[in-house]
């Protein structure tokens, strides 16, 4: 067989015909799931622990829904194959989780008087497990796509990391009327 072809690991094809569901779903309902499942940044709705997971599964669009497929498929096949699919799933989930943390507390202190931030997205998923496959293997060389592919090796990327997660909260949190 061969190596360089990648193939769809279990894990991941489960989180992408959720998150497929989710988003089908989304174009579907007009803004109804976004109400329900999105974090919203607001201290008063701290004890909504369900949207501290549940905001990664909605996508703000056709782009990003497909770049986070592509970007699943590529970071999270490898990954889930050298780790399994429980601890994939945990690093996965545990970026989800903290990149929520991390844009709950931003959001909250940004919008404070001014209506609610919410977040939808898993960005922080995607870097998560990004920063991991990169720990893993610091010697891989990756390809960045800058109007041309660009390889790069891995332990140039946490720098790229580390900027993609900055612009990420800053660009996921976006103002408006979702209610708690």
């Amino acid at each position: 067989m061969n190596q360089a072809i990648m193939r769809l690991t279990p894990a991941v094809k489960y989180l992408l015909i959720i998150n497929g569901l989710v988003y089908l779903a989304q174009l579907i309902g007009g803004g109804t799931l976004e109400r329900c499942l999105a974090l919203v940044c607001r201290w008063e709705a701290a004890w909504q622990i369900w949207r501290f997971i549940s905001y990664a599964f909605l996508h703000s669009g056709a782009l990003g829904f497909l770049f986070f497929t592509l970007a699943l498929f590529f970071i999270g096949s490898p990954l889930e194959e050298r780790l399994g699919s429980v601890k994939f799933l945990l690093i996965y989930l545990g970026s989800v989780f903290t990149g929520a943390i991390a844009a709950f507390c931003t959001g909250a202190l940004i919008s404070t008087g001014h209506g609610a931030a919410f977040v939808m997205g898993s960005g922080a998923g995607i870097l998560g497990a990004l920063a991991y496959l990169i720990r893993l293997n610091p010697e891989a060389t990756f390809h960045i796509w800058l109007l041309i592919l660009i390889p790069i090796k891995a332990a140039f990327l946490w720098w790229f990391t580390a900027i993609s997660l900055v612009v990420m909260l800053l660009s996921s949190i976006g103002y408006g009327t979702i209610q708690a």
